[in-house]
């Protein structure tokens, strides 16, 4: 049996497909929204190579990269679990005692251990500007605080253990999806720091090669305007249709360098870790509000609270005077006073 034929027989069984290999061939009965995903009917025979009364599955063909795609259009996702002890209360609370609150003091009321989840979620980038380059991320986001936790894609995988599947785990993970690609999302644009910057300077020669170009071209209808007989109405049509010519090329090159960057979700795992929840209470002025922080006892960090405006995490956050909302440094730039808060102003 070929490559691309093992490949089909994988993936047709996956989908729910009863498949009979013979004389070098599989007969397959496709439930009914796979053959329509796949344009087929739901009893069909497959071969490695041309055969009468047989589909192809061959390298470059259409029925192979019809296979793929279905083969990749849902995220391959598990369940499992980390072994290990949950974090002593005392390394919690000393985690939590370095926090710093940009306007605002706390106690520390206790600690108790518990089990947290996360969504550790393996995507793959693609950076399109003048070139097409591809690269891998990760991000682990706690079901708790829906915040990306620090060195969490770094856990040993020797340090895992499997775990029972459940819908519930599967709605989990649909609901922090949005949270890991955002993170996700931030570690490619990280990762592409050094390639923006070469495109950066691509741009700006190609900028400057097409303003010389057109400032020549200036100079030249400069020197054409004070010859004896020159056309005045000519000269300027053409210096407006210069223009045109010069803003026309300027947007495309502008798009052309403009950098956008594509994430895909490769696989997900819903992740089971020992943590302790350190309760506090944070005081602003004379406001209070009681707080659960999470620390993480298989990454020995603790998790950042999530920003109440924009949602990403806020390692060093600020609280607003008004319902001591927690904000970030980029939505509270300015902790001094009266905090200016961005989710008070949109009630």
């Amino acid at each position: 049996m070929t490559e691309p034929l093992a490949f089909a027989a994988r993936l047709l069984v996956q989908r729910g497909a009863l498949v009979e290999e013979r004389d070098g061939a599989l007969e397959s009965v496709l439930p009914p929204p796979l053959a329509r995903e796949l344009g087929l009917p739901e009893a069909v025979t497959f071969a490695g190579e041309e055969r009468p009364g047989a589909r192809p599955v061959t390298y470059g063909g259409e029925l192979l990269e019809k296979l793929i795609g279905a083969a990749t259009a849902v995220i391959p996702a598990a369940a499992a679990r980390v072994t290990g002890a949950a974090p002593k209360d005392k390394h919690a609370v000393g985690a939590a005692e370095r926090l710093v609150f940009r306007n605002g003091v706390f106690t520390i009321t206790g600690a108790r251990a518990r089990t947290g989840q996360r969504l550790l979620l393996h995507a793959a980038y693609v950076l399109h500007g003048d070139e097409r380059r591809e690269g891998l991320t990760a991000a682990s986001i706690s079901a708790h605080s829906s915040t990306p936790v620090p060195s969490g894609t770094r856990i040993p995988p020797e340090t895992m253990e499997p775990a029972p599947w459940s819908e519930a785990g599967a709605k989990r993970i649909k609901s922090l999806l949005p949270a890991a690609l955002a993170a996700c999302s931030a570690d490619a644009g990280a990762q592409a720091a050094s390639y923006r910057e070469t495109l950066d300077r691509r741009l700006l020669r190609d900028r400057e090669r097409i303003e010389n170009y057109f400032k020549n071209l200036e100079e030249e209808l400069g020197r054409r305007k004070g010859r004896r007989g020159a056309d005045p109405a000519a000269i300027k049509d053409k210096r407006a249709a210069m223009a045109r010519d010069r803003s026309a090329k300027l947007e495309s090159l502008s798009a052309r360098f403009s950098l956008r960057i594509e994430i895909r979700p490769v696989a997900a795992v819903l992740l089971e870790v020992p943590v302790s929840l350190v309760s506090l209470v944070l005081k602003r002025r004379k406001g209070t509000r009681p707080l659960e922080l999470e620390y993480d006892g298989a990454c020995h960090t603790l998790v950042p609270v999530a920003c109440e405006h924009c949602r990403g995490p806020a390692p060093r956050p600020a609280a607003c005077d008004t319902e001591m909302h927690l904000l970030c440094e980029t939505c509270a730039p300015k902790s001094e006073g009266r905090v200016a808060c961005p989710v008070c102003g949109t009630r």
